[in-house]
């Protein structure tokens, strides 16, 4: 394992040795509290897919993660009427739309037989997306709700 920290100055004079972060081998992303079990076990299971070489797999599990969300925030049981609600009741914007749908694309893939599989970035990109829109859902937009009635004065 390899560590790093440097010598930090303060504002009031005080000095000493920073935090140390971990540089070798990368630690994983850790999921915020915030994002509920029905999301986070695919999220980290599509996560040992990738690490697994199992691509196919991964783009699946991260297709059941978002659909996991969609059956938390708007009741939606499919991924495909699921992400058209999100959308609608303004949880996510056009951009995140896409990105679903793109996500929906690559899960179909793995979901149903046929020739097509699921590359190594594409899974890479799909896990990272996921990772992020339920970042985005959860945890953001809690974030700002709570910034917002803070400034208001409420």
């Amino acid at each position: 394992m390899v560590g790093y920290c440097e010598w930090e100055y303060g504002e009031e004079g005080d000095q000493g040795w920073g935090k140390l972060t971990r540089r070798w081998p990368q630690v994983d992303q850790q999921l915020h509290q915030n994002i509920p079990r029905i999301v986070r076990k695919s999220l980290e299971e599509a996560r040992r897919c990738i690490s697994a070489k199992a691509f196919t797999a991964c783009a699946v599990m991260v297709g059941r993660a978002i659909e996991g969300m969609c059956k938390d925030k708007v009741k939606a049981k499919y991924l495909g009427d699921g992400l058209k609600k999100l959308k609608a009741q303004g949880i996510i914007d056009e951009k995140l739309f896409q990105w679903g749908e793109a996500l929906r694309n690559e899960r179909n893939i793995g979901a149903h037989a046929g020739t097509d599989s699921v590359s190594w970035q594409d899974a890479r990109d799909v896990l990272d997306f996921s990772f992020a829109m339920a970042e985005y859902v959860y945890v953001l937009d809690e974030k700002y709700k709570e910034y917002v009635s803070r400034k208001s004065g409420k």
